[in-house]
């Protein structure tokens, strides 16, 4: 019978140690202490558009960062350098790119945890004028950082007719849309000339799209072109245009 008594005492001591040692596990695991920076962002691909030269204003988040946090800082364009501080700040961007957004949180203990998010600030000009045979063209340049993945030059203009009061036939092509690499350099990328829908009515567009093939060995920037069309017909009527690019770097 004492043996019994014992077998029981044993196994009851047993119990009460295996279940304070879970009791103890579990309270280490609510315990776990996480330091974890996270940016949240109202919107990542923002527009400047020329001759603004100021992106919409982009808010960065950091209250979603875990622990007990006591600083944000952050790093807009690169670098070594904080630009501001706060949970939640504002930027707006004076440069089209491709941009790396950091965030640094501090914890009460001095400890860090670090979060990134891309941001893409697009480029986007959009001009009107007018051109006559005499003139030889009218340039336009629009930046370009290696980042850049695609752009797109479109050239409308509403046709000239000679013979407002006769049928056209065929759509006379008028002006045409060069883009070269830069603003001094004639190397040509790619034209319009062979673009124009001779069935066409009403606005005449052109457009250019350049890959990322074709802006990629481009460093600074590039040039679009109006131009006189060479098989355009003998007037002294200027012919109005309006030119729209759009570089993308998303």
């Amino acid at each position: 019978m004492r043996n019994l008594h014992l077998v029981i005492i044993c196994i009851s001591i047993l119990i009460v140690s295996v279940s304070g040692c879970i009791d103890n596990d579990e309270k280490e695991k609510e315990e776990v202490y996480i330091l974890e920076a996270v940016i949240s962002v109202n919107k990542n691909v923002v527009w400047i558009v020329y001759p603004d030269e100021k992106s919409e204003t982009i808010t960065f988040d950091a209250s979603f960062s875990k622990g007990d946090i006591e600083k944000c800082y952050w790093n807009f364009t690169g670098g070594n350098n904080w630009d501001d501080e706060g949970a939640e700040v504002t930027c707006e961007y004076g440069e089209s790119g491709h941009y790396i957004v950091k965030l640094k949180v501090v914890d009460v203990n001095e400890e860090s945890d670090y979060d990134t998010v891309d941001v893409y600030v697009n480029y986007k000009a959009e001009y009107e004028g007018n051109i006559t045979k005499d003139e030889k063209e009218k340039s336009y340049f629009f930046p370009l950082k290696t980042s850049a993945q695609s752009a797109t030059i479109t050239l409308q203009y509403e046709p000239y007719d000679p013979y407002p009061y006769t049928p056209i036939i065929d759509n006379v092509n008028d002006i045409d849309l060069y883009v070269y690499y830069n603003e001094s350099d004639d190397s040509e990328v790619k034209n319009s000339s062979t673009l124009l829908d001779p069935k066409a009515t009403g606005t005449i567009e052109e457009a250019i799209k350049l890959s990322r093939s074709d802006l990629l060995w481009n460093l600074t920037g590039m040039r679009a072109s109006v131009k006189w069309a060479d098989d355009c017909p003998p007037s002294d009527n200027p012919i109005d245009y309006t030119l729209l690019i759009e570089v993308y770097y998303n």
